[in-house]
């Protein structure tokens, strides 16, 4: 499918690696958590460089949603707020067996070893997050991390 077809867009939170290639997806409507979208054009969230409106406020029609949101009304694609790392950080539920985590949490050895980043919106929230993944995870639900290169690398090329 070419990139202008592509008619949804589910960011996990709207730091660069994560929503950096929005502009190569000019129909998409943007499907956001209203409080990620409030926190990231905070002033000194912006200074510091946490957030850079021009990676994300591109003119696409958006969909500022507040928690858990059935995006098809059929429960195959839920997002369900995962906030800590940011605060309004949502990961993707796909047909109820499939967790795309965003940065929830990193990798499965920062889970295993119940190990934060170093910075973050809301350590405690992401701590009660990983408990939630954990938890996720013995009913059974598979986790995908975004930045576990050891798990990609095992990741089937088609579903």
């Amino acid at each position: 499918m070419p990139p202008e077809d592509v008619d949804l867009a589910i960011v996990s939170h709207l730091h660069f690696d994560h929503c950096g290639g929005l502009v190569e997806l000019p129909s998409a409507r943007v499907l956001v958590q209203q409080a990620e979208w409030d926190a990231a054009f905070a002033g000194p969230l912006v200074d510091f460089g946490v957030f850079n409106p021009d990676d994300f406020d591109l003119g696409h029609d958006r969909q500022a949603i507040d928690g858990e949101h059935d995006v098809f009304g059929d429960g195959s694609v839920v997002v369900v707020p995962t906030p800590g790392h940011t605060a309004g950080h949502q990961s993707l539920l796909i047909e109820g067996r499939l967790l795309l985590t965003g940065d929830a949490c990193y990798c499965r050895l920062a889970l295993e070893l119940d190990s934060l980043p170093p910075f973050g919106h809301d350590l405690e929230q992401q701590r009660a997050g990983f408990a939630w993944l954990r938890d996720q995870e013995a009913k059974g639900i598979e986790l995908v991390f975004s930045h576990d290169a050891d798990q990609w690398a095992e990741l089937p090329t088609e579903l």
